[in-house]
């Protein structure tokens, strides 16, 4: 019969909690700042394409969506990796700290 571990009873300690509220809130900013530079950019970039004509005339309308849609995909499936990575890394310590404890 396999070994199970239930964590159900498992508390984390103020610490830990700490930890994981720091990392969510640093990724978070990190995330936040890179979009919205995106859209300001964007935006600038919109804003003036009648003005300054290379804006618009240089890349089809196609390929831009293209290259959004593109960037989008690929940006999601990067950061859900991250996320997918970053939460075993933290499942494991919460298991070596648990085992630790019990048999202390």
């Amino acid at each position: 019969m396999p070994l199970t571990l239930d964590l159900s009873f498992y508390h984390p300690s103020a610490e830990e909690d700490n930890l994981l509220k720091e990392y969510e809130e640093s990724t978070m900013c990190e995330m936040i700042s890179e979009q919205g530079l995106q859209y300001v950019t964007g935006f600038v970039a919109h804003k003036f394409r009648c003005k300054y004509k290379m804006i618009d005339t240089t890349i089809a309308d196609e390929v831009i969506l293209y290259l959004i849609k593109t960037l989008t995909f690929n940006r999601l499936k990067n950061w859900n990796r991250k996320i997918y990575v970053n939460s075993r890394r933290n499942k494991k310590k919460c298991i070596k700290l648990q085992i630790k404890n019990n048999f202390l």
